[in-house]
């Protein structure tokens, strides 16, 4: 209300007080009045001028090929070294000792840092013990098995003398008393028995032992560590065939008449040379017994010596040296685990340990990276990713550069995104960690190639998408245009469109017929 008052005596009005409540009906027309002279006045005049200028758009023109070559992306990426460590703690403790300092360049191997590790170091020396006991008791029982390895060589010399001994006797025997009681023994015909009896038997086992003689010979010639045992058992079975024998030839010596004859001699007269030779095959057999015994006992000593010592594969020896060796392995680890080092050489480019803090398992303890070799990590999206190339030159900020080394062969589910690395000349101004923005510029498109076009330089229409053109009365022509795939933010043009069209960068909100005026920027 004062605002109307005072506009009033602006106006050489007089104005009588009144009542508002009382005179609402008379206030109603003063104001009425007050307003058709403010109009006439020219109060709300407008410029025709001023109006028709503000409701002509301004636009900007650009040639498809200017908008379909250099197009260029942004991503932002972090700055960090191609070699490079995060370390952490492996246990808990106090920080005993620090060894390193802020920007110090280390190698490979090198110590940062100490944590308290009595307890750690006190079973490592306990398993260096174990495992320096367990070799010694290996060596023990090596020289143990070098002992018995021996006493099995005597043992397998032994059974090859008793065998060539049974060979020798059994041979002995028959040439010295069997064969006399047969008419050819040695010729190439059948054996005529010289007495009576079970003439049968005795003919065919002479002719048996004219083949067992040959190969028990050949056996003892030939015979291995591993044949041995075989031979002792054949050997035995060839003398108790020789003692079968002269039972026979005993009993029909002994049941004799003394008128009985064998090469001018009483035949009762050989019983007591038989007897002599059975006898001395009861020997035979007992040696073979005992040369087969300790053979045996001797491989099984070996056998038990071997697993007690380090040249089989199932050795106790070589099991126990294992098992200290797991011990040692395992306080080697865990007191490692007090110990931080570095696994590259590099530069300490943080440290967050200090000498008598408490730290946690998983602690962060430093940064070792080579800030030599630096790359740049970022991702972009999927129809981004397909436009570039490994060796791409991408700016890097303001004035480095890089290339595109690597592009992700899909898409991390974490990011939604395609993740890639730009690695960065040596000489370029760019720190470790720092965050920088990528440029991605696409090559010059040519002739024969396909035309993008941003998404705004297109208009879709009731008819269709149109570009639009400006005539020379400066209005605007709608173009009709077929679209293809759209990649990003821009979309394919296959037809109504040649590079050197000049066109409209931005079409939205224009219309077919509409004057314009274009930007001079």
């Amino acid at each position: 209300m004062k605002s109307i008052f005072t506009f009033m005596q602006c106006w050489g009005l007089d104005f009588i007080r009144f009542n508002y409540k009382r005179r609402s009906v008379s206030f109603f027309y003063v104001t009425l009045i007050l307003l058709a002279v403010f109009v006439y006045k020219g109060g709300f005049r407008t410029d025709p001028i001023a109006e028709v200028t503000a409701s002509v758009p301004e636009v900007e023109l650009s040639s498809v090929r200017a908008l379909a070559s250099g197009k260029s992306f942004t991503a932002v990426g972090t700055v960090e070294a191609i070699s490079e460590a995060r370390l952490q703690t492996e246990s808990g403790g106090r920080v005993t000792a620090v060894v390193v300092e802020l920007g110090q360049a280390v190698r490979a191997g090198s110590v940062l840092a100490t944590l308290e590790n009595n307890n750690e170091r006190a079973s490592l020396l306990q398993a260096e013990g174990s495992y320096e006991a367990a070799q010694a008791a290996a060596k023990q029982s090596d020289s143990g098995l070098r002992g018995v390895e021996i006493s099995q060589t005597s043992a397998e010399d032994a059974a090859k003398t008793a065998a060539s001994g049974a060979y020798a006797a059994i041979n002995d025997i028959f040439i010295t008393t069997i064969d006399d009681f047969y008419a050819n023994p040695q010729g190439p015909n059948i054996l005529g028995v010289r007495v009576s009896g079970n003439t049968t038997f005795l003919s065919s086992e002479r002719i048996a032992f004219r083949t067992i003689m040959t190969n028990w010979k050949n056996a003892i010639n030939t015979v291995t560590p591993a044949s041995l045992s075989t031979l002792l058992t054949e050997s035995e079975q060839y003398v108790v065939r020789t003692a079968t024998l002269l039972d026979s030839l005993i009993t029909i010596t002994s049941k004799a008449e003394n008128t009985d004859m064998l090469l001018d001699l009483p035949l009762s007269s050989y019983s007591t040379n038989l007897l002599d030779k059975r006898s001395s095959l009861n020997n035979l057999i007992a040696n073979l017994k005992s040369a087969q015994t300790n053979l045996t006992t001797a491989k099984e000593s070996v056998y038990r010596a071997e697993i007690g010592g380090t040249s089989s594969e199932l050795s106790l020896a070589n099991a126990q040296v294992k098992i200290a060796l797991g011990s040692l392995r395992a306080a080697q680890a865990n007191y490692e685990k007090t110990i931080v080092r570095t696994p590259i050489s590099g530069v300490v480019n943080a440290l967050y340990l200090k000498v008598g803090e408490y730290v946690s398992p998983s602690a962060p303890a430093a940064i070792i990276a080579n800030n030599n070799g630096l790359q740049v990590v970022t991702s972009v999206s999927l129809e981004d990713s397909t436009r570039l190339n490994l060796g791409d030159t991408i700016r890097v900020g303001q004035n480095a550069t890089g290339t595109l080394a690597a592009i992700a062969g899909a898409i991390d589910p974490t990011t939604g995104k395609v993740a890639i690395k730009i690695s960065i000349d040596d000489s370029a101004e760019i720190q470790n960690g720092e965050t920088v923005v990528l440029t991605f510029s696409e090559a010059t498109v040519s002739v024969n190639e396909d035309i993008r076009l941003p998404l705004t330089a297109i208009k879709m229409t009731g008819s269709g998408p149109v570009v639009f053109v400006v005539n020379e009365d400066s209005t605007l022509s709608a173009l009709p245009v077929v679209l293809g795939a759209v990649s990003g933010s821009a979309v394919k043009v296959k037809e109504g469109i040649t590079l050197d069209t000049r066109i409209v960068i931005d079409a939205r909100g224009l219309k077919d017929g509409e004057k314009v005026t274009i930007s001079t920027k």
